[in-house]
């Protein structure tokens, strides 16, 4: 008898386990699921906040620079900007392309006329 109910015994503890363990393990996953949705509402937000400044930016540019704070971000972004615009090159020139001389636009090699802004070339 004491065989039986020391299986008894071992029987709850390990029903009561495995039931501490689910919950907490529903508990983690009801955690993580929220924080996932958290992290997508602050990259949402984070977004937004990328398009009002660009926005910001694109209106008003050089009235930004009168802001010494501002002044050091705007310069920033121009520096990023050129650095763009020269890698673009780069891949213009691996692709064997040519620029529009009214536009800018990257063109086929042997395009008679720009496909952005239509000018004879």
């Amino acid at each position: 008898m004491d065989f039986k109910r020391s299986l008894s015994s071992l029987g709850r503890a390990l029903k009561s386990g495995g039931e501490k363990t689910l919950k907490k393990s529903t508990v983690f996953m009801d955690i993580s699921r929220i924080n996932i949705l958290i992290a997508s509402k602050e990259k949402d937000m984070e977004d937004i906040y990328c398009l009002i400044g660009e926005k910001i930016y694109k209106k008003y540019g050089k009235e930004l620079l009168r802001y010494k704070e501002l002044k050091e971000i705007c310069n920033e972004l121009e520096l990023i900007e050129k650095d763009i615009k020269k890698l673009r090159k780069e891949i213009s020139v691996i692709k064997e392309e040519k620029f529009c001389p009214y536009c800018g636009e990257s063109i086929d090699k042997k395009s008679k006329f720009c496909l952005k802004c239509g000018k004879l070339l």
